[in-house]
């Protein structure tokens, strides 16, 4: 039980590596003891959620079948859609746009058989995000607004943010970025409200996102997303997470990177944020990412220093 403890907490701080030892060696001895009724088919689903967080989309989705067809076979239905809801997620993750809506559809079909409204809500705004993604833009919206209504007749302030989340993204592809920045706001004072740290590091992000890809950026543009980018950076790191300090290092340095060209920046600083961010990847793991980054941002950051070699 302690062991299904920790990897449970390291996935709500996550850290996926920690979570998929964790559970890996609590299922191995819930098989061993058979102690409990249902408790190896938790610890399964605590490893998809390890492998969804580590980006292994083919081996979560192929992990969550057999702990669907398990939790199935126990009768604990409820159990079964909260893994359905990690297959859809990881679907998205893989472009499998028709499958994952498929997924979703189905999940918000139990969920309001069995009058789940966390999971009908979890299911409606993913839904929403995929269309948008496969551009299916009023189906969309319109079921944006039903996740929207479903959160605020049950006073949920985690799904209110996660509509807000979505719609922001849009409004960002859209380049309607004044719109952006006001729901921005909102998502802060919820988070803030709730004192949901993670999700103020990822409204962090975005704020960073969208002043760094305006056309013409202002020297005021790239001191706001700095700051942005130092907060978000400081909550990450306080939480252990990884994956977000990484993504909020490249973020420093492409504040810097956007006036590197009018001297406005230092390429010493911003080289430093761009090794750091580097160097987060690959202790994850995680080197695609960090291959990106030294073609993306530390090839440029070296020409600019007159480093051609």
């Amino acid at each position: 039980l302690e062991l299904f403890a920790i990897a449970d907490l390291s996935i709500d701080y996550r850290k996926s590596r920690k979570a998929l030892s964790a559970a890996k060696e609590a299922l191995g001895k819930f098989q061993k003891t058979g102690y409990g009724r249902g408790w190896p088919a938790n610890c399964q689903r605590l490893r998809l959620g390890a492998l969804d967080l580590m980006e292994q989309s083919a081996q979560a989705q192929s992990l969550g079948q057999d702990i669907m067809e398990e939790y199935r076979r126990e009768g604990d239905l409820k159990a079964a859609a909260d893994v359905q809801a990690g297959v859809m997620m990881s679907l998205y993750h893989e472009c499998r746009f028709s499958a994952a809506i498929s997924e979703g559809e189905e999940l918000k079909e139990f969920a309001q058989g069995v009058e789940d409204p966390h999971w009908e809500g979890n299911a409606i705004i993913w839904l929403a995000r995929i269309n948008f993604v496969y551009r299916q833009l009023d189906q969309g919206k319109m079921l944006l607004e039903e996740a929207r209504l479903l959160a605020q007749g049950e006073k949920d302030d985690i799904k209110e943010w996660m509509v807000l989340e979505v719609e922001t993204r849009l409004l960002h592809e859209m380049r309607d970025y004044d719109q952006a920045f006001k729901l921005l706001d909102e998502q802060m004072e919820l988070s803030e409200r709730t004192g949901d740290r993670y999700r103020q590091g990822m409204s962090l992000l975005r704020r960073c996102l969208i002043w760094g890809q305006k056309e013409t950026p202002s020297s005021s543009d790239s001191k706001n997303s700095m700051r942005a980018a130092i907060e978000a950076k400081d909550i990450f790191k306080e939480l252990g997470d990884k994956g977000g300090e990484a993504s909020s290092w490249d973020k420093i340095a492409q504040s810097h990177i956007i006036h590197l060209d009018d001297k406005l920046s230092d390429p010493e600083e911003a080289l430093v944020a761009a090794e750091t961010c580097r160097k987060l990847h690959q202790k994850k793991g995680d080197r695609e990412r960090e291959a990106k980054m030294m073609l993306r941002v530390m090839c440029r950051i070296h020409t600019e220093m007159g480093n051609h070699v």
